[in-house]
């Protein structure tokens, strides 16, 4: 049996509803590392850590989402320990990375942010590249 075909699109925000819980309850080691991830990017991000949990529960395969967020998270953290990145750019940063590790070349949407200075900007995109986003 082949895969079914999608065809991606462009939907208002607004119109995107929540999905049903698939896994009533994480493992405790999830939990914790999903806990770290949200000491990092809990602030750019705006969500609180329980709702951030909740989407993990909705999720058909929340193991691969962690990764992600994972690696989002070391990207922005290396980047804050070397160099002075305020809320601000760390949410320019936090939102390209989610883009690029959906596919969208990292290179081309941080060469787009005004958050960022040239210097940052490509160390956000090599450090992107670094870890397999776009």
């Amino acid at each position: 049996m082949s895969e079914p075909e999608f065809t991606p699109e462009i939907v208002e925000l607004s119109s995107l509803k929540t999905g049903p819980i698939q896994h009533e309850v994480l493992p405790d080691s999830f939990v914790v590392r999903a806990r770290l991830v949200h000491a990092v990017i809990g602030d750019p991000m705006g969500a609180p850590l329980e709702e951030f949990l909740q989407n993990f529960q909705r999720d058909l395969d929340p193991e691969s989402e962690l990764r992600i967020w994972e690696r989002v998270a070391l990207v922005i953290s290396d980047l804050s320990r070397v160099r002075d990145v305020t809320a601000r750019q760390k949410g320019a940063i936090l939102s390209t990375l989610l883009f690029a590790s959906a596919g969208v070349p990292a290179s081309e949407l941080i060469g787009k942010s005004n958050d960022l200075e040239p210097e940052l900007r490509e160390a956000a995109a090599t450090a992107a590249r670094e870890l397999g986003f776009g």
